[in-house]
């Protein structure tokens, strides 16, 4: 009789371990069904889209716009493009109107070489740039070639596109006009009779072309830079580009 009871209790214990295991079993099932309909699989999900939508997932894992991407966007471009540019801009004087490597003078094709890479370096890091939008890397790619155009161009103010006199009118008292009257007031006469030049001021502009320089000189002087007028060229220009940027980028402006 003991040995019976003894039997019968055993065979409880293991169907109620059985049933607690089924029980566990179950549980794991329901839990891996809902994962499984909640993290559905990329294949069905195209499926059901007709291979024509983004999935989902990936919608959430790339947005199009943030706050972040907005301001790496802004620091790669002023980092990696605007402080170059104006790293070549300040080296006009150096090199002679970019004609040599700057602080030498051995070599000609050094010189073309050397600002050669120094542009293709900004041009490699605006298409590392994965920050902007295609708009604001077409602006930013047109600065950079206008910025080249005048390196290329080895003719001071002449070289640069119109648009800068338009943002910066002082630019334009660096002109050639300005200097031909009053090196040899005969070769301008001739040149502007001939239309050889791209740019005739007006004789006002004469006036406030020799108020600009009076009062650029007298605070120099006052400063005690001993500056001369391609250091005054230097920063106009390069508050130009600065303009520039704030100008065409508005939304990245501060």
């Amino acid at each position: 009789m003991y040995i019976d009871n003894r039997i019968e209790f055993v065979n409880c214990v293991q169907k109620v371990a059985i049933l607690r295991e089924r029980r566990m079993l179950m549980e794991k099932k329901s839990k891996l069904l809902m994962w499984m309909q909640s993290v559905e699989p990329i294949s069905r999900r195209l499926r059901l889209n007709g291979g024509n939508e983004p999935v989902s997932i990936n919608k959430q894992l790339v947005p199009t716009e943030s706050k972040w991407s907005h301001n790496m966007g802004n620091e790669f471009l002023v980092r990696e493009v605007l402080n170059p540019l104006l790293d070549i801009i300040f080296l006009y004087k150096e090199s002679e109107c970019y004609n040599y490597v700057p602080e030498t003078r051995d070599d000609v094709d050094a010189g073309w070489n050397y600002f050669e890479r120094r542009f293709n370096n900004i041009y490699r890091a605006l298409n590392q740039n994965l920050y902007i939008s295609h708009k604001i890397y077409l602006k930013v790619l047109k600065i950079i070639e206008e910025i080249q155009m005048f390196v290329r161009s080895f003719s001071y103010a002449e070289g640069l596109p119109e648009r800068f006199f338009d943002i910066n009118p002082n630019l334009k008292f660096y002109r050639v006009a300005f200097t031909m009257k009053d090196e040899d007031s005969d070769a301008y006469e001739y040149a502007v009779a001939n239309d050889m030049i791209s740019y005739v001021p007006l004789e006002d502009e004469f006036i406030a072309r020799e108020e600009y320089f009076s009062n650029k000189r007298r605070l120099d002087k006052e400063k005690n830079f001993q500056h001369d007028e391609d250091d005054f060229f230097m920063a106009e220009l390069a508050y130009t580009i600065r303009v520039l940027f704030l100008n065409d980028l508005t939304e990245y402006a501060a």
